[in-house]
């Protein structure tokens, strides 16, 4: 007799693998999987034999455990996924903060720039009106 865990593995194994294919049987589903023969008869004739622990459950106890189980792995996954996308909308935020100073940061040199070539500017225009005094004196 197989291990509960395997069990219980293989059962979400196969009820996920009908879940991403429903169009396709059963039967066919748990042979692509590799579930045990345990779990095909189970998912084919709906008798179960289980490990010690099941024996005293009746099919519709079975049935909502395994519901639970199947749920729980479902709400595992959207936090999982919700985590992630949290992380990845954190990490977007950060980049367009660095980028947002990186842009404040260069319109304040602009302006320095700017107001540098206008000092230059004066500069030369001052430096040219001179040689113009000096060429004319």
């Amino acid at each position: 007799m197989e291990n509960l865990q395997e069990q219980v593995k293989e059962i979400c194994l196969l009820s996920d693998a009908v879940v991403r294919n429903p169009s396709q049987s059963i039967e066919s589903i748990a042979l692509q999987a590799g579930v045990s023969s345990s779990i095909t008869t189970f998912a084919t004739t709906g008798l179960l034999v289980f490990a010690p622990p099941f024996i005293a459950m009746g099919p519709l106890e079975i049935i909502i455990w395994a519901a639970n189980k199947i749920l729980y792995k479902k709400k595992r996954e959207r936090q999982e996924k919700e985590r992630m996308l949290r992380e990845v909308i954190r990490k977007q935020q950060a980049v367009i903060n660095k980028l947002n100073q990186e842009l404040e940061k260069s319109k304040k040199q602009n302006a320095q720039n700017q107001e540098d070539i206008k000092n230059l500017k004066t500069i030369l225009d001052m430096l040219e009106k001179t040689e113009e005094h000096l060429k004319a004196a």
